[in-house]
């Protein structure tokens, strides 16, 4: 029952394909194309809905027909490859300042931070040297005062005096004026070395 029903279908394409081609020589080469074009959008349209009233009426192609192949490459993919590439080449500096900019930004920070630390220890720092008791003490420690009526006792080799190892020079003389004193000392700082 297959086997009939399939020679009809082969047969009705070949009588419908040769007006086709005769009506395709009467046209322009464009206009033939277009319309089979046509015809198979519609086979097609008819393949996926067959559901429709009208699928029994399907254009087929004739057998001579061959598919037109479909361009692989068109004007809108070339405009949009010169869109894409302008855009690309335009904004590549930018991006490139920016991200530059961004890493100024981040070392700037940074940079900001430790000063607000510094300025932090620095403030306490003036608030320590705005106490008089600390202000006395550092008199004491680096300079050595006392206040009046208290004597201060140094300890050779103690905290506060660092022993010295280097020697004084060997030929300076012992009893001399201060002014002659004076004298010999910056002639023997030319001299020794």
């Amino acid at each position: 029952m297959k086997g009939p029903a399939k020679a009809p279908a082969k047969a009705a394409p070949q009588t419908q394909a040769k007006p086709r081609v005769q009506a395709a020589a009467k046209t322009t080469p464009s206009e033939a194309r277009a319309a089979e074009r046509l015809q198979l959008a519609g086979a097609i349209r008819r393949a996926k809905a067959p559901f429709r009233r009208d699928a029994g009426r399907a254009i087929v192609p004739a057998e001579d027909a061959q598919p037109i192949p479909a361009k692989s490459f068109s004007g809108r993919l070339l405009a949009l490859a010169v869109v894409l590439i302008t855009m690309t080449v335009l904004l590549a500096p930018s991006v490139r300042i920016y991200l530059l900019q961004q890493g100024e930004l981040d070392a700037l920070r940074d940079s900001i931070a430790q000063q607000e630390l510094q300025q932090t220890d620095l403030e306490t720092q003036i608030q320590r040297w705005e106490d008089p008791s600390f202000i006395k003490q550092q008199a004491r420690d680096r300079l050595f005062l006392v206040m009046p009526g208290e004597k201060r006792y140094l300890v050779k080799g103690g905290e506060g005096i660092a022993s010295s190892d280097v020697a004084g020079s060997s030929n300076a003389p012992q009893d001399l004026p201060w002014v002659d004193a004076l004298w010999n000392s910056v002639e023997r700082a030319a001299t020794d070395s």
